[in-house]
């Protein structure tokens, strides 16, 4: 099941980056270098990851993966006539199969040997009132309170009705581990894909290195 490919690869478990799963999606990804905007990975970095959003607001790319706060994080943006935001669930492989939509929670948390407990508590409280979750809004960020979707904008809340229309959430994120020299997850699946998409590694290269970086982290993992 989907579900338990995640949880198997969110914790590092032998050989999942080499089962029949992970290599479906790996070599999916590398299958939509065919479809890139030539200029994608030239801008994918720090100072000018913009410039591939602009590529969308220019009607010169179709889709990109990104999340709700490029609505505000691009709000000053020239854009085609007519443009509007639009969301979708990352499509199944299989017709009618489940399709997912990633989302996450901030955390917080009051340490045992915290002085004022009871303040802490208080503010945990207030953390999810509503007058906290309207100064998230102006910030970008949305509580999950009920009812809190009807004070976003159209265009945001066409982003959040996407469970809605019957997308399922994924959550989630790999488990801690102690530091291990050399080893770092995110730079393996992710940054690589930079690197899959210009031709300069193999998907089997690719997948090899994450199998490997995995196999260092589980004895780490706490």
């Amino acid at each position: 099941m989907v579900q338990d490919f995640f949880n198997d690869a969110m914790t590092y478990k032998e050989g999942i980056w080499k089962s029949a799963e992970a290599t479906k999606v790996l070599e999916t990804i590398e299958k939509l270098s065919e479809y890139v905007h030539p200029n994608t990975v030239a801008n994918a970095n720090p100072n000018d990851f913009t410039k591939n959003q602009q590529l969308v607001l220019d009607n010169e790319a179709l889709f990109m993966p990104n999340g709700s706060w490029v609505v505000d994080e691009m709000a000053e943006a020239p854009r085609a006539d007519g443009f509007e935001w639009g969301m979708m669930a990352v499509p199944a492989f299989e017709k009618g199969g489940d399709r997912y939509a990633f989302t996450f929670f901030e955390q917080i948390w009051i340490p045992s040997e915290a002085q004022n407990k009871d303040a802490a508590k208080d503010f945990l409280t207030f953390m999810y009132s509503d007058e906290a979750a309207d100064i998230f809004l102006e910030a970008g960020a949305v509580q999950p309170i009920d009812g809190i979707v009807e004070k976003l904008d159209e265009q945001k809340q066409l982003f959040y009705s996407v469970y809605e229309a019957g997308a399922l959430p994924a959550m989630g994120t790999f488990a801690s581990t102690d530091p291990v020299a050399g080893a770092n997850i995110g730079d393996e699946l992710y940054k690589k894909i930079d690197s899959v998409m210009s031709g300069k590694i193999t998907v089997e290269e690719w997948q090899n290195s994450i199998e490997e970086v995995s196999g260092k982290l589980r004895p780490a993992m706490k």
